[in-house]
């Protein structure tokens, strides 16, 4: 057994007999790392810690991937298939019984790191797999793939041992109880980042079930599965043992190719009917039936499944190797495209190989067609060269055309429609799709769609119309193409924009010198619902702005010299916000606001602009109990960064409660009241008094953290008598200024 690590990590989450040698350092390092769920990191990751969000989802990624590529593996040599809908649905069973195996036959509760806000004896399901992937992750990226198969050999042995169910559960319970006499109740538990779903199954004779799990979808499913073997059963699959098919003759073209990968990848005779395997597409399959009785052969779906897995590790493996040692802040998995695939297989001429039916050949062979025979053959590739570590790495001379695709140094862009997607979110403008032509047999149907682009504040608009498509999707890409080169073009302007996209161009310049931030309003609706205040009650004053100065002077000082503490020193933003996250889940609030420590890592930006010696970390309290809780203030929610210049202190108030609290700037030379006293009035009142109130909002190509970082460095370096001017983007240097 390997020792303690840090007092408590330890190797020994699974049975002894499952537990790797002792001893290793590598094993011991990549503990430290696997071990963690990503809520610890949010609270203590940073850029120079390889515990950062982006290490572990990266690695969550990767060891996800390598457990699909054991398991599709492991099932398909198990037993012989009739289709490749019941080895998917084996498959599904599997993830799922693997989350609750992950939580019920190890001892994560004593060893996993988890944030302040999550108790690890209640960590759930979800959780506990998320961190056995990021543990499998470590270690195969760590070259220790030995000991991840250990780490899960158990329970490959129980799934492998049980008789499977040849249907899925929600399948199940239909062929017992039809969906008429069905009623389904939801419930939800527990807190944002980690919540409990339960699907309660009542039928009309009185039988009930009752299944939770991390997803809605995955907690109806364990219902059924309940229900299905409490008052029903399931069709089991005959089991066959694994077999492998016989050779067939094959024609010249396709018999080559198969030559040529048999000689160049050094694979044993016995596989070579497995390697042929992958070019018979199931058109050609149904018109040669009894060929492929005869030879125990089938279409190449069944390995197209397993050599998608195959590839896509190896995909994800390459890309979180070119990232992962860079400790990134964030990661988002992009998986591969068939049209990649599609590209990788036509580089390797392995669409002329393949095999399809007269009918289907009529019609040409479609790009899907190519991706799964590339991936079928990776499969075939895999399991005849003994299951490597890695099937790209084996790979000889011929396969280099496409490596750069199946295995690239960095990461795939976005897909032009989710790409485009989110950049006129940043620009706030509407868009639709509509397909304008449809063409072609039912087999072959052809696709044009057209783009179009609307800005609500200049009533104009722009389109852009695709070339004929073999699907919509692939059409709403190439019609999203020429409007992301207009916008990448606005980021940075190189030359003059090109005939293909200037009007695309003169279309967002018009609209983004259009937007008018400064719109936003702060006061409420019912204002007049304030003027019976103790506020206002004490000073005679009815909200009028000229009269607030002594209103507050009035009241608010004794009271404002207690509304902010010093944060101090040992905490951070960080900390602060996973304070604020632990005091919501103890509320067990409803409303509890999604919190964002990006909004409160500008302040550590600032910090650093206008040197840290002459800048002070406070915090607020809440007025609650106050006799000013007339609407709400600069409250507990808030982190406030004062700078002490120019003979008088400005103050910053940001909350992290993102979609719930704006941010707050006070200039001492404009303000009325010193920043305590401003802060500690009703936030209309504050503003009356000199705070000056932003927003967090995209301004392409500026996020929303960057875009108000620029605001408040205005706010602060501008002319005191400028601060009342209106604030203008400029979409053109993508800075803000005052208007003159």
């Amino acid at each position: 057994m390997i020792q303690p690590i840090d007092g408590a990590n330890r190797i020994d989450l699974l049975s002894p007999a499952a537990s790797p040698h002792p001893g290793s350092e590598d094993i011991e390092a990549a503990l430290r790392i696997g071990l963690t769920h990503i809520s610890y990191a949010y609270e203590n990751g940073n850029s120079n810690s390889a515990l950062t969000p982006g290490v572990l989802d990266s690695l969550i990624a990767l060891g996800n991937d390598w457990f699909d590529r054991e398991l599709a593996a492991r099932l398909y040599l198990d037993r012989g298939f009739e289709n490749v809908g019941i080895l998917s649905s084996l498959r599904a069973h599997a993830r799922v019984k693997f989350r609750g195996w992950a939580l019920d036959s190890t001892n994560l509760r004593d060893v996993v790191k988890v944030g302040k806000g999550v108790d690890p004896g209640q960590i759930s399901a979800k959780m506990a797999s998320d961190v056995l992937f990021t543990l499998l992750g470590k270690l195969v990226h760590s070259r220790l793939e030995d000991v991840a198969v250990k780490l899960v050999s158990r329970f490959f042995v129980d799934l492998l041992s049980e008789r499977t169910p040849s249907t899925d559960p929600i399948t199940a319970l239909t062929q017992i109880v039809p969906v008429a006499e069905q009623t389904w109740a939801y419930s939800k538990q527990g807190p944002d980042h980690a919540p409990v779903f339960e699907a309660a199954l009542s039928v009309t004779d009185g039988r009930s079930s009752v299944g939770s799990a991390a997803g809605k979808k995955l907690a109806r499913t364990q219902a059924a599965d309940e229900f299905v073997r409490r008052y029903g059963s399931y069709e089991t699959s005959k089991i066959t043992p694994f077999s492998l098919p016989r050779s067939i003759g094959l024609p010249p073209t396709t018999e080559q190719v198969c030559n040529s990968l048999m000689r160049h990848q050094s694979i044993e005779p016995d596989w070579r009917p497995l390697v042929q395997q992958a070019f018979l597409h199931n058109s050609w399959v149904s018109e040669n039936k009894e060929l492929v009785n005869r030879t125990n052969q089938t279409d190449n779906r069944l390995l197209a499944f397993v050599g998608a897995t195959v590839l896509s590790y190896d995909y994800t493996r390459s890309v979180v190797s070119s990232q992962i040692d860079d400790n990134p802040a964030s990661y988002t998995h992009l998986t591969q495209t068939n049209e990649s695939l599609t590209l990788a297989a036509k580089l390797l001429r392995l669409d002329r190989a393949i095999l399809l039916g007269r009918g289907q050949r009529a019609n040409g062979t479609q790009p899907e067609m190519v991706a799964s025979c590339l991936q079928a053959l990776a499969g075939a590739l895999y399991l005849s060269l003994g299951e490597p570590e890695s099937l790209t790495a084996l790979l000889s001379q011929e396969w280099a055309p496409a490596l750069p695709i199946l295995n690239p140094a960095m990461p795939r862009d976005q897909d032009p429609v989710t790409k485009l997607q989110e950049l006129l979110v940043k620009t706030r403008v509407d868009h639709s799709y509509a397909t304008v032509s449809t063409s072609g047999p039912m087999n072959g149907r052809m696709f044009i769609v057209e783009l179009k682009v609307s800005s609500p504040g200049t009533n104009s608009s722009t389109s852009t119309q695709s070339t004929q498509c073999s699907s919509v999707k692939g059409a709403k890409a190439d019609a999203a193409r020429p409007l992301i080169r207009a916008l990448e073009w606005l980021r940075q302007p190189l030359g003059e924009p090109t005939p293909s996209i200037a009007a695309h161009v003169e279309f967002f310049r018009t609209h983004l010198d259009a937007i008018d931030e400064s719109s936003e309003h702060d006061r409420p609706a019912n204002i007049n619902a304030f003027t019976e205040t103790p506020y206002s009650k004490s000073s005679g004053c009815n909200g009028d702005p000229k009269e607030l100065t002594s209103a507050a002077n009035g009241i608010d000082k004794k009271y404002a010299r207690l509304a902010f503490e010093v944060l101090p020193d040992a905490l951070g933003t960080r900390s602060f916000v996973a304070d604020r996250q632990i005091h919501y889940e103890r509320k067990n609030s409803n409303t509890m606001p999604a919190l964002d420590h990006k909004r409160t890592d500008i302040l550590d930006l600032l910090a650093r602009r206008y040197k840290q010696k002459k800048c002070t970390l406070y915090t607020g309290y809440s007025t609650s109990r106050s006799e000013l809780d007339v609407g709400d203030n600069i409250n507990e929610d808030y982190l406030i960064l004062v700078i002490s210049r120019g003979g008088g202190e400005d103050a910053i108030a940001i909350s992290p409660a993102a979609r719930r609290h704006a941010t707050y700037v006070v200039r001492h030379e404009v303000a009325k009241l010193p920043w305590h006293e401003v802060f500690a009035n009703p936030k209309y009142a504050a503003k009356d008094l000199g705070a000056k109130r932003l927003v967090f909002r995209d301004r392409y190509p500026l996020d929303q953290y960057r875009s108000m970082f620029e605001k408040i460095k205005l706010l602060l370096d501008c002319a005191p008598k400028s601060i009342n001017n209106k604030m203008l983007y400029q979409p053109r240097n993508f800075t803000y200024a005052f208007r003159k």
